[in-house]
C-alpha cells in the first residue's frame, strides 16, 4: 500500500515538485509568474501571506507587485516608505535574508509592527532578496499568521531559490519586452530586413521583405534566389552567388553597397542600397542580417543629374573655345593696342580656367554614369610616382616634395588613370600645406597589395567634415580662410578610379597637422 508523504521527507518532496514545476514554466509573461510563485510557496512553506516587493528606483519605497493571501487570493500596489520604516530598509539594503523568527520585537522589523504586522495578524516574516542584473530589484516576503515561527535552513533555501526564479521571469520578461519593442521597429520601417542561415537560407523577414520575396515568385534558399532574381552591381555587372552581400558576410564582411535587381518573373528592374553584417556565436558566424532599401527614384534622378551636367559640360566646350581661341588671335596682333593686352590676358586666363573645369565636369560624369574605361597594363609605381613628382614640381615652388620608393612595386592598370588619381592627391596636399612645407609621396607593399601614400603636413581636415571628404561636389573648407576655391571633385574622381582598379582610398587627418592619404592597389610582379 502506498504510504502517503509526510514529515520531513514529504515536505522535501513538495517543494521539490514546485521548483520543478516552477522552472519549467514560461516566465516571459512576469506578472504571471510573479503570481505562480506567491501561491506555490505559500502553499509549499504553510504560510498565509505571501509576497513580491519592488524597491523603487532611489531606494525610498518598496512597492508591492504581488500579494497573496490564501483564501482571499492576490492583491497589489501597497507602498511601505523608507521614512517610516529606516531600520527595516537598512536591513533589505544589505541584500541579505531577513528571517524574523519574532517580526514584532525583531529589530529589522519591529518598526512595522502597529502599521502592518498587528494590522494583518503577522508574527513571523521571511524576507529574501530578488536580484535583477546584477543589481537589487526587491525581496519575497513570507509572512507567518499565528503563534511565532522559527524559519528553518531549509526554508531559506527553498524561498531563496523561488527568489531565483522571480529573477529569471524579471530577464525573461525583459528580453520579451526587448524583442516586442524591436519587432516593432523592424516591422514598421520602410526597408526589407532578411535574416539569413549559415547556409545563406532566409529564416526570418519583416513585412515588407515577405512582400519582396512574394514579388520575386520566392527565392528563400540562395539557389532559388539567383534562378529568380538577378544581383547587378553599380556598373551594371552581373554579381555571381559567392559575391552577393549576404554570402560575403557570411565570410565575415560587413558590406554597404547599391546594387541592381532585376526580377527575371516581370522582368522589373528596382536599384538597392544593401547593407548586410555578420552576426557571431563567439567565434562562430551563425547568421547575417541584411537590409535593403529601395533607391530607385534616388539613383534615377541621381543618373539624371549626372547626364544633364555631362551634356551642359559638352555644350559649354565649344563656345569656350571660341572665346578662347579669339583671345589667343588678339594677344598676337602686331598692332594691338597695349592698353588692351591685360584685358585679353585675362579674358584668355579665365577662358583657360573654364576649358579645365569643363573637362573636369565631362571626366566626372562620365566616371559617374559608368563610362570609364580602364585600359590596363604593367604599371611601375616607382617611374609612376616620380613621373607625378616632376609634374608638380611646378606648383611646388614654395614647397618640398620628396619620393619614398624603396623597392619597384608593380601593379596592372590604366597608367594615365592611375597618375591622374595620384596627381588629385599631390594637388590637394600642395594647396592645402604652408609654404615651405614638406609633401611626401610614397609607396610600400602590403600582403597582396600596394599602398601608395600622400602625406602632408597642412591644415588637415575638421573632424566633423572627415565623413563627407569623398562625396561629389563636397568641399571642407569651403567658405572658410582656407579655401583655395575648385569644384570639390578631386577626391571623388581620385577614390573611384582606385576602387574601379579593385582597391580603395582612406585618410587620416589631424586638425592642424596635416593629412595622410592612402590608395591600396592589388598587386602584380615587377617585370
Amino acid at each position: 500500500m502506498h504510504k502517503p508523504d509526510d514529515g520531513y521527507g514529504g515536505a522535501a518532496r513538495r517543494r521539490e515538485r514546485v521548483l520543478f514545476e516552477l522552472a519549467k514554466r514560461n516566465k516571459a509573461d512576469v506578472a504571471e509568474t510573479f503570481r505562480a510563485i506567491t501561491e506555490a510557496t505559500a502553499v509549499a512553506l504553510d504560510v498565509e501571506r505571501t509576497s513580491i516587493w519592488r524597491l523603487t528606483p532611489g531606494g525610498n519605497a518598496i512597492v508591492c507587485e504581488d500579494n497573496f493571501v490564501r483564501g482571499q487570493g492576490h492583491t497589489a500596489g501597497e507602498i511601505l516608505w523608507a521614512r517610516d520604516y529606516p531600520s527595516y530598509f537598512c536591513a533589505i539594503a544589505e541584500n541579505r535574508v531577513i528571517a524574523a523568527h519574532e517580526a514584532r520585537t525583531d529589530d529589522r522589523t519591529c518598526e512595522l509592527n502597529m502599521d502592518y504586522l498587528q494590522v494583518h495578524g503577522i508574527t513571523s516574516m521571511m524576507d529574501v532578496p530578488i536580484w535583477q542584473k546584477g543589481r537589487p530589484y526587491g525581496v519575497l516576503c513570507h509572512e507567518h499568521v499565528g503563534p511565532t515561527r522559527r524559519w528553518t535552513s531549509d526554508d531559506e533555501t527553498f524561498a531563496a531559490n523561488l527568489a531565483d526564479l522571480a529573477s529569471l521571469a524579471l530577464e525573461e520578461g525583459e528580453g520579451r519586452k526587448a524583442e516586442q519593442r524591436w519587432n516593432a521597429v523592424v516591422n514598421t520601417i520602410q526597408e526589407a530586413v532578411f535574416v539569413l542561415d549559415g547556409e545563406g537560407t532566409i529564416v526570418q523577414t519583416n513585412p515588407l521583405a515577405a512582400r519582396m520575396i512574394e514579388h520575386a515568385g520566392g527565392g528563400v534558399t540562395l539557389a532559388e534566389r539567383m534562378e529568380l532574381v538577378e544581383f547587378r552591381d553599380e556598373q551594371g555587372r552581373v554579381i555571381p552567388a559567392d559575391r552577393t552581400g549576404g554570402r560575403r558576410s557570411l565570410r565575415g564582411e560587413v558590406v554597404r553597397e547599391i546594387n541592381h535587381l532585376v526580377f527575371k518573373r516581370t522582368g522589373e528592374r528596382r536599384s538597392y542600397r544593401i547593407t548586410s553584417a555578420p552576426m557571431r556565436d563567439g567565434d562562430h558566424i551563425a547568421s547575417v542580417v541584411v537590409v535593403l532599401a529601395d533607391v530607385t527614384e534616388e539613383v534615377a534622378f541621381d543618373r539624371l543629374k549626372r547626364e544633364v551636367l555631362a551634356a551642359l559640360a559638352h555644350e559649354f566646350k565649344t563656345p569656350v573655345a571660341i572665346v578662347k581661341g579669339y583671345a589667343q588671335h588678339m594677344s598676337k596682333q602686331p598692332d594691338a593696342n597695349p592698353s588692351e593686352r591685360p584685358m585679353v590676358a585675362a579674358i584668355e586666363r579665365a577662358s583657360n580656367r573654364l576649358q579645365r573645369l569643363i573637362d573636369d565636369l565631362v571626366e566626372v560624369s562620365g566616371i559617374s554614369i559608368g563610362r570609364l574605361v580602364l585600359y590596363r597594363e604593367p604599371v611601375e609605381l616607382t617611374a609612376m610616382l616620380c613621373s607625378v613628382a616632376h609634374w608638380a614640381a611646378p606648383m611646388a615652388t614654395h614647397h618640398r616634395l620628396v619620393v619614398n620608393a624603396p623597392e619597384e612595386l608593380a601593379v596592372s592598370a590604366d597608367r594615365p588613370r592611375l597618375e591622374q588619381a595620384v596627381r588629385r592627391l599631390v594637388d590637394n596636399a600642395i594647396r592645402y600645406s604652408p609654404p615651405g612645407g614638406e609633401v611626401e609621396i610614397a609607396v610600400a607593399p602590403s600582403g597582396n597589395d600596394v599602398v601608395i601614400s600622400v602625406r602632408d603636413r597642412g591644415i588637415g581636415i575638421p573632424a566633423d567634415q572627415q565623413n563627407r571628404i569623398f562625396e561629389l561636389f563636397f568641399r571642407a573648407h569651403a567658405g572658410t580662410p582656407h579655401d583655395v576655391g575648385g569644384l570639390g571633385i578631386g577626391l571623388f574622381m581620385a577614390r573611384e578610379i582606385a576602387v574601379r582598379h579593385g582597391g580603395a582610398m582612406w585618410f587620416e587627418s589631424e586638425e592642424g597637422k596635416g593629412s595622410t592619404f592612402y590608395m591600396r592597389l592589388p598587386r602584380t610582379e615587377v617585370l
